[in-house]
């Protein structure tokens, strides 16, 4: 709920979508920290390298001149990484629990509190608002509900709970490169250089998290199969 609701909010007027779905990644640090504070879960040196280097680029956001992130919406949508975050360990510990059926369980809980948010925030009148809603909107709930809330995340819990949190994170690094690509070419959202120099470093240090480990045993099997042959 807090995911999607703090999603949301950043990205009526303080946040693009392209941005929204990078600066959303940060959950991948948050997981890999929380799990070793709480699952003491063991980070190697690399991740904890390609963490600070994917921290650092977020630094760059500030730069940013076509105002697709204010402050308010970075700090909103870092909330919302910190409670995928939260949700990851969550669902980690859940290895007997039908996750499908949680996710249906969790999702019926959410619609009161935002419908309340929703009424004092938006819209005081939601019959009307429903009564006016496009097609559009109601097909983008459509995907949002049943697809990426229930689907999605019951076979993202399922995984967390078979593999390390360092293992499986990383891979929700596809998404901000559909979200950017997406913005750009459908939204035509323009993106200024240190939002793309940022987005580069942060996927370099996620990336580095995650292949740091296998590259550097890869280099140094060579180094020693060359010793052999010499």
């Amino acid at each position: 709920m807090q995911l999607c609701a703090l999603t949301h909010f950043a990205m009526e007027k303080d946040a693009s979508a392209g941005i929204a779905s990078l600066l959303l990644q940060a959950q991948v640090v948050f997981t890999i920290v929380l799990s070793a504070l709480v699952l003491k879960e063991q980070a190697s040196r690399f991740q904890i390298a390609g963490a600070v280097i994917a921290c650092s680029g977020f630094g760059l956001f500030f730069l940013s001149e076509t105002g697709s992130v204010t402050l308010y919406g970075m700090a909103l949508i870092l909330c919302a990484a910190l409670s995928w975050a939260v949700s990851n360990l969550i669902m980690k510990q859940l290895k007997q629990v039908n996750l499908l059926h949680f996710m249906v369980w969790v999702s019926a809980v959410a619609p009161l509190p935002l419908f309340v948010l929703s009424y004092y925030l938006e819209s005081n009148t939601p019959v009307i608002l429903i009564q006016n809603t496009s097609a559009q909107s109601w097909l983008a709930l459509l995907y949002v509900g049943p697809v990426s809330t229930l689907l999605a995340f019951a076979l993202w819990g399922w995984l967390l709970g078979k593999h390390r949190a360092a293992a499986v994170t990383p891979f929700a690094l596809l998404i901000p490169l559909v979200g950017m690509i997406g913005a750009s070419v459908i939204l035509d959202e323009q993106i200024s250089l240190f939002e793309v120099v940022g987005g580069a470093v942060i996927l370099s240090g996620l990336t580095f998290s995650v292949l740091g480990e296998r590259l550097y045993r890869a280099v140094l099997g060579r180094a020693g199969l060359k010793q052999k042959v010499s």
